[in-house]
Protein backbone atom coordinates (compact mmCIF):
# COMPACT_ATOMS: atom_id res chain seq x y z
CA UNK A 1 0.00 0.00 0.00
CA UNK A 2 1.55 3.54 -1.29
CA UNK A 3 1.07 6.56 1.25
CA UNK A 4 -2.09 7.78 2.31
CA UNK A 5 -3.75 11.39 2.23
CA UNK A 6 -4.57 12.93 5.49
CA UNK A 7 -8.12 13.22 4.35
CA UNK A 8 -7.85 9.04 3.34
CA UNK A 9 -6.22 8.87 6.95
CA UNK A 10 -8.72 10.50 9.21
CA UNK A 11 -11.75 8.76 6.94
CA UNK A 12 -10.05 5.72 7.70
CA UNK A 13 -9.57 5.92 11.54
CA UNK A 14 -12.76 7.15 12.09
CA UNK A 15 -14.27 4.20 10.11
CA UNK A 16 -12.30 2.14 12.20
CA UNK A 17 -12.95 3.97 15.72
CA UNK A 18 -16.58 3.50 14.75
CA UNK A 19 -16.45 -0.59 13.94
CA UNK A 20 -14.37 -0.60 17.37
CA UNK A 21 -17.11 1.20 19.05
CA UNK A 22 -19.61 -1.02 17.43
CA UNK A 23 -18.23 -4.24 18.49
CA UNK A 24 -17.40 -2.67 22.07
CA UNK A 25 -13.59 -2.66 21.88
CA UNK A 26 -11.63 0.26 23.61
CA UNK A 27 -10.12 3.22 20.98
CA UNK A 28 -6.28 1.57 21.43
CA UNK A 29 -7.79 -2.09 20.98
CA UNK A 30 -4.61 -4.04 19.62
CA UNK A 31 -6.36 -4.85 16.83
CA UNK A 32 -6.61 -0.78 15.68
CA UNK A 33 -3.10 -1.44 14.28
CA UNK A 34 -4.05 -4.37 11.77
CA UNK A 35 -7.31 -2.54 10.73
CA UNK A 36 -4.98 0.19 9.59
CA UNK A 37 -2.91 -1.85 8.32
CA UNK A 38 -4.69 -3.15 5.94
CA UNK A 39 -7.72 -1.14 5.58
CA UNK A 40 -8.47 0.32 1.86
CA UNK A 41 -10.67 3.21 0.70
CA UNK A 42 -13.03 1.56 -1.92
CA UNK A 43 -15.79 2.60 -3.99
CA UNK A 44 -17.15 5.49 -6.74
CA UNK A 45 -20.07 7.20 -5.46
CA UNK A 46 -20.00 6.30 -1.93
CA UNK A 47 -16.48 5.93 -0.13
CA UNK A 48 -15.80 3.02 2.13
CA UNK A 49 -13.72 1.29 4.08
CA UNK A 50 -12.96 -2.80 3.09
CA UNK A 51 -10.24 -4.46 4.31
CA UNK A 52 -8.25 -7.95 3.41
CA UNK A 53 -9.99 -11.30 5.33
CA UNK A 54 -7.89 -14.10 5.94
CA UNK A 55 -9.06 -15.80 2.73
CA UNK A 56 -8.24 -12.66 0.98
CA UNK A 57 -11.34 -11.20 0.45
CA UNK A 58 -12.54 -7.70 0.82
CA UNK A 59 -14.71 -7.69 4.00
CA UNK A 60 -16.46 -4.58 5.79
CA UNK A 61 -14.29 -3.28 9.09
CA UNK A 62 -17.15 -5.15 11.43
CA UNK A 63 -16.83 -8.90 9.81
CA UNK A 64 -12.76 -8.96 9.93
CA UNK A 65 -13.35 -7.49 13.11
CA UNK A 66 -15.39 -11.09 14.15
CA UNK A 67 -12.40 -12.63 12.15
CA UNK A 68 -9.85 -11.37 14.77
CA UNK A 69 -12.01 -12.29 17.31
CA UNK A 70 -11.50 -15.85 16.90
CA UNK A 71 -7.42 -15.62 15.93
CA UNK A 72 -5.47 -17.11 18.66
CA UNK A 73 -3.29 -13.94 18.56
CA UNK A 74 -5.89 -12.11 19.49
CA UNK A 75 -8.61 -13.92 21.07
CA UNK A 76 -7.29 -13.19 24.66
CA UNK A 77 -7.85 -9.40 24.18
CA UNK A 78 -11.64 -9.60 23.30
CA UNK A 79 -13.87 -9.08 26.27
CA UNK A 80 -16.43 -12.64 27.20
CA UNK A 81 -19.70 -12.14 24.63
CA UNK A 82 -22.38 -10.72 27.19
CA UNK A 83 -24.89 -13.61 27.77
CA UNK A 84 -28.29 -13.63 24.91
CA UNK A 85 -31.88 -13.43 24.72
CA UNK A 86 -33.52 -14.54 21.39
CA UNK A 87 -35.57 -11.07 20.76
CA UNK A 88 -38.50 -13.41 20.07
CA UNK A 89 -38.29 -14.83 23.59
CA UNK A 90 -41.25 -12.99 25.40
CA UNK A 91 -40.56 -14.44 28.82
CA UNK A 92 -36.69 -14.30 28.78
CA UNK A 93 -36.90 -10.82 27.26
CA UNK A 94 -39.67 -10.06 30.82
CA UNK A 95 -37.25 -11.89 33.19
CA UNK A 96 -33.93 -10.11 32.04
CA UNK A 97 -35.25 -6.66 31.59
CA UNK A 98 -32.89 -4.83 33.57
CA UNK A 99 -29.76 -7.09 32.72
CA UNK A 100 -30.71 -6.08 29.01
CA UNK A 101 -31.42 -2.11 29.67
CA UNK A 102 -27.90 -1.75 31.55
CA UNK A 103 -25.99 -4.21 28.98
CA UNK A 104 -25.11 -7.39 31.35
CA UNK A 105 -27.51 -9.26 28.84
CA UNK A 106 -27.53 -8.60 24.86
CA UNK A 107 -31.02 -9.46 22.88
CA UNK A 108 -29.73 -12.05 19.99
CA UNK A 109 -30.94 -12.16 16.76
CA UNK A 110 -33.48 -14.19 15.52
CA UNK A 111 -34.37 -15.50 11.82
CA UNK A 112 -38.29 -16.06 11.27
CA UNK A 113 -39.30 -18.65 9.03
CA UNK A 114 -42.44 -20.38 7.83
CA UNK A 115 -42.31 -23.83 5.94
CA UNK A 116 -45.14 -24.92 4.26
CA UNK A 117 -45.17 -28.93 4.47
CA UNK A 118 -48.08 -29.66 2.02
CA UNK A 119 -44.85 -30.21 -1.10
CA UNK A 120 -44.15 -33.24 2.08
CA UNK A 121 -47.77 -34.84 1.81
CA UNK A 122 -48.84 -32.96 5.04
CA UNK A 123 -51.49 -31.29 3.25
CA UNK A 124 -50.92 -27.70 4.01
CA UNK A 125 -49.56 -28.10 7.61
CA UNK A 126 -47.39 -24.59 8.26
CA UNK A 127 -44.24 -24.94 10.17
CA UNK A 128 -43.23 -21.71 12.32
CA UNK A 129 -40.11 -21.08 13.84
CA UNK A 130 -37.58 -18.72 14.59
CA UNK A 131 -33.86 -19.64 14.85
CA UNK A 132 -31.87 -17.75 17.29
CA UNK A 133 -28.56 -17.60 18.89
CA UNK A 134 -29.79 -20.08 21.56
CA UNK A 135 -31.54 -22.64 19.50
CA UNK A 136 -35.00 -23.19 17.66
CA UNK A 137 -38.24 -21.98 18.82
CA UNK A 138 -41.25 -23.33 17.09
CA UNK A 139 -44.48 -21.81 17.60
CA UNK A 140 -47.22 -24.32 18.78
CA UNK A 141 -50.36 -22.41 17.34
CA UNK A 142 -49.70 -23.76 13.85
CA UNK A 143 -47.45 -26.89 14.69
CA UNK A 144 -48.08 -30.62 14.44
CA UNK A 145 -46.81 -31.95 17.26
CA UNK A 146 -44.39 -34.38 15.89
CA UNK A 147 -42.64 -30.82 14.27
CA UNK A 148 -42.82 -29.44 17.96
CA UNK A 149 -40.80 -32.15 19.38
CA UNK A 150 -38.69 -32.56 16.87
CA UNK A 151 -37.44 -28.72 17.02
CA UNK A 152 -37.24 -29.40 20.86
CA UNK A 153 -34.64 -31.95 20.05
CA UNK A 154 -32.85 -29.63 17.97
CA UNK A 155 -32.50 -26.64 20.54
Amino acid sequence: MGTRSSTAQRFISDEISRALASAGLDYAHPIREVLDREAEIVGVRDAVVRVRGERDQMLMLDDRIEELRHDPSYAASFPADPPKVAKTDMGKLTENFDKVASGEVRVGRSHFFEIDLAAGGHSGILWRGAFTVSGLTVSDQHSPPGVRSAARRLA
